[in-house]
């Protein structure tokens, strides 16, 4: 590098650092047929090239192509960082995708105990009220208990209580009458049926 100074001033120091830089962005080498490129790019002189590459063992050649083994040594420890680099992303990356999927499995299986945990809470609370039933079965017929049990056994949207619960005074008996007297179908609209009234036992 003294010697380069010595004949091209801090000139041919640029000169050499910006070749340098030509190197990294070409991974490393360079065509010696393409001096006239790079003389043209650095604005300089074709023999200040010429010089540079080939007179000061700064930069070695095969007669095709010529390169700085401290540049390929800071190239190949840079891409050695960036492909170690790479991979961590890429086993992050995996072992990410790897717990998405068991947490959407988790999910997935949280939501399917959940709905039959739901379905459970139903159908004990629609045993209960049918059982509730059975007394009135020898005052009512089967017909008039059948619909009155779907209609008021019904879910409410978040499965947590059958219609008549949601009722602010219940009684069963009173109830039962006033569905078989009013004539009232499953879906607790009236019917042309005969009406069926209570008889209380003597």
């Amino acid at each position: 590098m003294v010697r380069l100074s010595m004949k091209h001033g801090m000139a041919g120091i640029g000169v050499f650092w910006c070749i340098v830089e030509m190197l990294y962005e070409n991974g490393g080498y360079l065509l010696l047929s393409e001096y006239e490129r790079i003389t043209f790019e650095l604005r300089t002189k074709y023999d200040v090239i010429k010089d540079v590459i080939e007179g000061y063992n700064l930069f070695k050649n095969d007669g095709e192509k010529f390169w700085s083994e401290t540049a390929l040594n800071r190239i190949q420890k840079r891409d050695s960082k960036s492909n170690k680099a790479r991979q961590s992303i890429s086993k992050r990356w995996e072992k990410y995708e790897r717990n998405t999927n068991v947490l959407q499995t988790n999910n997935e299986g949280n939501t399917n105990k959940s709905k039959s945990k739901v379905k459970d809470i139903i159908d004990i609370l629609q045993k209960n009220f049918y059982q509730t039933l059975i007394p009135f079965v020898d005052k009512f017929d089967k017909k008039t208990i059948r619909e009155f049990y779907e209609y008021w056994s019904e879910p409410n949207k978040s499965g947590t209580k059958i219609r008549w619960q949601l009722e602010k005074t219940w009684d069963t008996e009173k109830r039962l009458t006033r569905w078989a007297n009013n004539n009232f179908s499953h879906n607790g609209e009236k019917t042309e049926s005969e009406p069926i009234t209570y008889k209380p036992k003597p």
